[in-house]
C-alpha cells in the first residue's frame, strides 16, 4: 500500500512538473526574453504583483476576525453566514467574474460607486475586488479549521500559569491575547493548510 501511494504521488508530481516546464519552454529563449522585456508584459507583471499584495493584505485583515467569530461566537444567522461564505468556493472563476460584473455594472450600488469616483469595472480596483472575492472564502475556511483546533480552555490554563498580573493584563485587551496566543497556535497548526491551498 505504501509503495502504491508513493508511486501515485511521484506520478502526479512528475506529470504536473512536465506540463509546467512545457509551458515555460514552449517558446524559444530569445522570444521569451523579448516578451519579458517588453513594456506591456512588465506592466502586466507589476500590476499583478501590486494587486495581489493589496488583495492579500485585505483578505488577511478581514478573514482573521471573521473566522475567529465563526468558531468562537454564537450569533443569529451563523449557519446562513457560513453557507454564504462557502458558496463562492463552488463557483467557477468565470461565474464569479460575471457576478461581479453584473453587480458593479448594473446595480444602483455599482453606479453610485462609479459616480463617486470609485470605478470598479475594468480598473485596478476591480482586479483587487475580484481577487478578494475569490480568495477570501478559502482563507476563511483555512483559518476556521486552524482556530477550531485550539482549545478555548487553554487560555484559562495559560492565564493561571502566567500569574494574576499577566491574566489581568491580557483580560483587559483581548487583541493582545489573540496576537500572543491564538495566532501563534494557528500558525503552528495551520501553516501546512495555508501553504498547500495555493490561493495566496
Amino acid at each position: 500500500m505504501r509503495r502504491f501511494f508513493l508511486s501515485l504521488t511521484y506520478l502526479i508530481f512528475l506529470s504536473i512538473s512536465a506540463i509546467l516546464l512545457g509551458l515555460v519552454f514552449y517558446s524559444p529563449l530569445p522570444a521569451l526574453t523579448a516578451s519579458l522585456t517588453s513594456p506591456e508584459i512588465q506592466f502586466a507583471i507589476l500590476l499583478s504583483l501590486a494587486t495581489s499584495v493589496i488583495s492579500t493584505i485585505i483578505c488577511v485583515a478581514i478573514a482573521i476576525p471573521v473566522a475567529y467569530a465563526l468558531v468562537r461566537y454564537q450569533f443569529f444567522g451563523k449557519r446562513i453566514a457560513t453557507l454564504a461564505l462557502t458558496i463562492p468556493l463552488t463557483l467557477p472563476p468565470l461565474v464569479a467574474g460575471i457576478a461581479l460584473l453584473l453587480f458593479f455594472g448594473t446595480t444602483p450600488w455599482g453606479k453610485a460607486l462609479e459616480q463617486a469616483g470609485f470605478a470598479v469595472i475594468f480598473t485596478p480596483l476591480g482586479i483587487i475586488v475580484a481577487e478578494v472575492f475569490v480568495n477570501i472564502p478559502y482563507m476563511i475556511r483555512i483559518l476556521r479549521s486552524a482556530f477550531s483546533t485550539i482549545n478555548p480552555r487553554g487560555t484559562n490554563m495559560w492565564q493561571r500559569r502566567s500569574g494574576a498580573r499577566t491574566a489581568v493584563h491580557f483580560s483587559r485587551s483581548p487583541c493582545r491575547w489573540h496576537d500572543t496566543v491564538s495566532l501563534p497556535a494557528r500558525s503552528s497548526r495551520g501553516q501546512k493548510q495555508w501553504v498547500s491551498s495555493g490561493q495566496y
